[in-house]
């Protein structure tokens, strides 16, 4: 009798659709989104909106930052991803009025549960407050609220658990 063990490590952890919709943004982005220039902020928001995006008016999302699932996001009006910004959103992330996502800021919205030995992913919303600033090379792990100070310094920072 042939017993087939599957590795839970290399079980996919989102669905076939997820992955479909991740893999046409991944080439719209390296076509569309990534080689525009500067300036371009309404051209890289109606990209972001034709997959499910909410953006307030007048957000400034620049070519050079990564978002990992642009239908998890929800941007409120005036809100600002600066370029080597990373959004891993597997879950929704919601950046509130005048947000600044500065340059390498990384923000996580899932993990994985070490102590299951199946490894599942587990991930959460991370939602800010008005005006908040993330700092050049700082982090944000799910689940969070993040507050007017959110990361206030290099690598440094206050978080509000939910």
């Amino acid at each position: 009798m042939n017993h087939t063990v599957v590795d839970p490590y290399l079980l996919p952890q989102t669905s076939a659709r997820n992955r479909i919709a991740r893999g046409l943004w991944h080439i719209v982005y390296a076509l569309l989104f990534r080689p525009t220039p500067r300036p371009l902020h309404a051209w890289r928001a109606f990209l972001l909106r034709c997959f499910g995006a909410q953006l307030g008016p007048n957000c400034r999302i620049y070519a050079k930052c990564e978002i990992w699932a642009p239908w998890n996001l929800h941007c409120d009006d005036c809100a600002f991803i600066a370029d080597g910004v990373v959004i891993y959103n597997p879950a929704p992330i919601h950046l509130g009025s005048h947000a600044i996502v500065s340059q390498q800021a990384y923000l996580c919205g899932a993990t994985h549960d070490m102590d299951d030995p199946t490894f599942p992913m587990i991930w959460a919303p991370i939602s800010s407050h008005r005006r908040p600033y993330s700092a050049y090379r700082s982090g944000g792990f799910s689940p969070v609220s993040i507050t007017w100070y959110w990361l206030s310094g290099k690598r440094t920072g206050r978080l509000a658990r939910l």
